[in-house]
């Protein structure tokens, strides 16, 4: 659940940097635009310093592994509110018709933000807006400039309505309102419903190991709960078959008993397998470890090792997560290759983004596409009774799902599978 938490705080924090990435590219093109198309003579060292500054602090912010995304997102949403504040500062303050951009920084707050956060960024959006009509430096006054000779603007205070046949003050200020207004509604409309998108995943995952942690409980239960019984069974059993065995012709007997005891022995197996697989993938600490690792663990001791062939450089890759979980995880694809009659099984590393993938390759039996579809449902399983609970495809997806990777099932009948593993090369 925790990790669950950590990933929905880092999905608000990617989303904020790529949103001040956009508003710095917006932010340079802005400044641009004015002062070269409309010939607006700006103080352009200090707002294209103000703009280098918010690039630092993202670019600070991406390279570096933080401890805690959401007190990192509080402290960028700050540097995005002083920024914002410096640039209105030197082009017309409160009369600058960008300046309900404000606006966007609270609405991004109050998706990424607990509400205390939102409620203080709010707050000092609204003193820093209210700084602005007691000192600014003013916009130039478009009515001044030669509409013939493209000019440039100069610093003028009086009314000049009216006068010549450029466009007056009133008019581009309402211009740059509708501009300012558009842009606002992208960022709010895209950024904001994305980020949303990200979080209700991040929720779903929260829930889906939520349901494993109960799938464990249920799994130990279980074991416990009906150890007894099937002990006791077992012990009954074999002094059945020891009885029979002293007795002449109750061969057919003998070899029931002994039947039941290894049915009783099965079950136990599967109980205790179920329980330890679940509660390993719940609680077992997270560790950076090579690919060669992680191949090394999953397939020591495994009988059909010397079939899987083990893909070049793989002692060159990290990944992170919890060394026997995901050791389990893909020694259990590897296995259901082999008993879908696959003659070898290659494993394959790749990369996809920022994230390792390996892919477990066979020449099995495949699956149609409705079996592939359900291939990692819990549960789900087309083996016969008693060789299989279909968890191990559920829980590597989940595990993997957790890590913020995920896993991949393509098969055709008659052709073979391919388990395609998605992990991250560090924590998330």
């Amino acid at each position: 659940m925790g990790s669950a938490l950590l990933r929905s705080e880092r999905t608000g924090l990617d989303w904020l940097l790529t949103l001040r990435w956009a508003a710095v590219a917006g932010q340079t093109a802005t400044i641009l635009v004015v002062h070269v198309g409309f010939h607006v003579v700006l103080p352009l060292p200090w707002l294209f310093g103000i703009v280098g500054l918010e690039a630092l602090s993202n670019l600070l912010a991406q390279r570096k592994e933080w401890p805690d995304p959401q007190g990192l997102v509080v402290i960028l949403m700050v540097i995005d509110l002083l920024a914002l504040t410096g640039l209105l500062y030197f082009s017309g303050g409160p009369h600058n018709p960008f300046n309900f951009l404000y606006l966007v920084n609270i609405a991004l707050a109050s998706v990424v933000l607990e509400a205390r956060a939102t409620w203080i960024l709010a707050a000092v959006s609204a003193g820093l807006f209210a700084l602005l009509f007691v000192d600014h430096v003013p916009l130039p006054d478009p009515s001044n400039t030669n509409p013939g000779g493209g000019g440039p603007m100069v610093m003028d205070h009086g009314d000049h309505a009216g006068h010549g046949g450029g466009m007056d003050a009133m008019t581009m200020h309402v211009r740059g309102m509708w501009v300012g207004f558009a842009v606002a509604s992208v960022f709010i409309a895209y950024f904001v419903t994305r980020v949303r998108r990200e979080l209700d995943d991040a929720r779903r995952q929260n829930q889906t190991n939520a349901r494993l942690a109960g799938l464990a409980t249920l799994a130990a239960g279980a074991a416990h709960e009906l150890g007894t019984p099937l002990g006791t069974i077992a012990i009954v059993s074999r002094e059945l078959e020891r009885h029979l065995e002293t007795l002449d012709g109750e061969e057919e007997a003998t070899e029931d008993a002994r039947l039941i005891r290894q049915e009783v022995n099965r079950c136990r197996t599967v109980l205790d397998q179920m329980s330890v697989e679940a509660g390993e993938s719940v609680g077992e600490a997270l560790q950076k470890q090579t690919v060669a690792d992680w191949i090394g663990r999953a397939l020591d001791g495994f009988d059909y090792a010397s079939k899987v062939t083990v893909p070049e450089g793989a002692d060159a890759v990290t990944i992170f997560g919890p060394q026997t979980g995901l050791a389990r995880s893909l020694r259990s694809v590897v296995k259901n290759a082999f008993e879908a009659n696959a003659a070898t099984v290659m494993l394959r590393l790749a990369s996809e983004g920022d994230l390792v993938r390996l892919d477990v390759v066979d020449d099995g039996t495949g699956m149609p596409p409705l079996t592939a579809s359900r291939a990692g449902e819990p549960f789900y399983t087309t083996k016969p009774t008693g060789e299989g609970m279909g968890l191990g495809l559920f829980l590597a997806r989940t595990l993997a799902e957790r890590l913020g990777g995920g896993l991949r099932v393509q098969s055709t009948a008659g052709v073979g599978t391919t388990v395609s593993f998605l992990l991250p090369h560090r924590a998330r």
